[in-house]
């Protein structure tokens, strides 16, 4: 949860998200040798307990030992697309 507000209020803080998205892009693109943020994710990583509610679907991401993530996918127009912020499976 502590993560969660983390980067809500890191994201709230951004005056020009989509300028600062693409900020971020670049310098992984940079750094990483190529390729998008995007398509790295999930790479080298497991998705568990993945269940669909209808046009919502969750899931756990476990991307090393004792580490993994809540993962929220919302599906529009027939794709799923995954969420930036998850929200607890609960709501």
């Amino acid at each position: 949860m502590a993560s969660r507000t983390a980067m809500k209020q890191g994201l709230a803080a951004v005056t020009n998200l989509p300028a600062f998205l693409a900020l971020l892009e670049g310098y992984s693109r940079r750094t990483s040798g190529g390729g998008s943020i995007s398509m790295r994710l999930f790479q080298q990583e497991q998705l568990i307990d993945v269940h669909v509610d209808g046009s919502r679907a969750w899931g756990t991401r476990v991307f090393g030992p004792g580490s993994s993530d809540d993962v929220e996918f919302v599906r529009r127009k027939g794709e799923w697309f995954i969420k930036l912020i998850a929200r607890p499976k609960w709501c």
